[in-house]
């Protein structure tokens, strides 16, 4: 239990880097929308809603290929599979919990950025 936890926090903070290089290389992109009259909320919700979509198909990705591993080792080894559909739905919840936890700060990064200052060091 506790070598899962340290496992996805290690996870999460790997997540949240990716999300936050994302963030850093798209500065321009975000400063040059914020001078056009985009809000920092519609900004933050932006990138909200690519970590909501990249742990939605992560998920369903990891959860498909442990389930084939799964049916595949049993089959292999002539073993009646017995999957529990709580624990199933529960990695499910997990892995969306993470990504959408990892998202929050550098989606709240990329809304607070100053469109100015980005765009003069760009």
């Amino acid at each position: 239990m506790i070598l899962s936890g340290v496992t996805l926090l290690i996870g999460t903070i790997g997540i949240m880097n990716t999300f936050l290089v994302a963030v850093l290389e798209r500065r321009r992109e975000i400063g040059l929308r914020l001078a056009v009259g985009a809000r920092h909320l519609g900004i933050a919700a932006q990138f909200s809603a690519e970590a909501v979509l990249t742990s939605a198909v992560g998920t369903i990705l990891g959860t498909a290929l442990a389930l084939d591993a799964v049916a595949t080792i049993s089959l292999v080894n002539h073993w009646r599979p017995i999957l529990r559909m709580d624990t199933v739905l529960g990695g499910v919840v997990a892995g969306l919990a993470v990504c959408l936890l990892a998202g929050a700060y550098p989606a709240w990064k990329a809304g607070k950025t100053d469109p100015v200052e980005t765009l003069m060091h760009a």
